[in-house]
């Protein structure tokens, strides 16, 4: 399984939706959180770590940019369900934004790491809702791209044109290791 990786608003999206494109079966860890957020249970847990009876995402994502100690306590919550649903998912390609963080590289065959300037991240954010200080505070919680890409296999450079992605793309796929997914 080929994992894409990448800061936040970096692209990663715009790869496993080209991937998809082109037939490879593709799950993004994003979508599975997503989806805990209908969950009963998972909603009575983040109400316990966020002390309220009605937790929102704008709640969490305002206390987790600012509380290391509650963005611990999400992604505990959050982080076995999502594994499990990768790995049992019989996906060929996974959307995991924490995986160097998380310590899951060595689980798959291949990193592929997507990176682009800040100034292209915060303008991303930004287009998304986020305030500039915000999209700030939260690429300020993230790993560096230069240690992402220690990780990686593949490297896309998305701040570019969107043809130039996804001729990376098509390159990196000639070289991939995943070939009989």
């Amino acid at each position: 399984m080929i994992a894409i990786t990448g800061g936040a608003a970096s692209g990663k999206s715009t790869i496993l939706h080209a991937l998809a494109d082109r037939g490879w079966a593709t799950i993004s860890a994003d979508q599975v959180v997503a989806d805990l957020w209908l969950d009963e249970t998972f909603l009575v847990g983040v109400a316990e770590v966020f002390d309220t009876a009605r937790p929102t995402r704008e709640l969490v994502r305002a206390a987790i940019l600012r509380e290391p100690a509650k963005r611990r306590a999400l992604n505990e919550l959050s982080h076995r369900h999502v594994i499990h649903t990768i790995f049992t998912s019989g996906s060929d390609v996974a959307e995991v934004p924490l995986l160097i963080e998380a310590g899951l590289f060595h689980r798959f065959n291949e990193v592929w790491v997507c990176s682009c300037d800040r100034e292209t991240q915060l303008k991303r954010l930004q287009g998304r809702g986020f305030s500039l200080e915000d999209a700030g505070a939260l690429l300020a919680t993230q790993v560096a791209d230069s240690v992402r890409c220690s990780f990686a296999d593949e490297i896309f450079r998305t701040n570019g044109e969107r043809s130039n992605v996804l001729s990376q793309i098509d390159l990196a796929l000639r070289r991939s290791r995943t070939q009989d997914r």
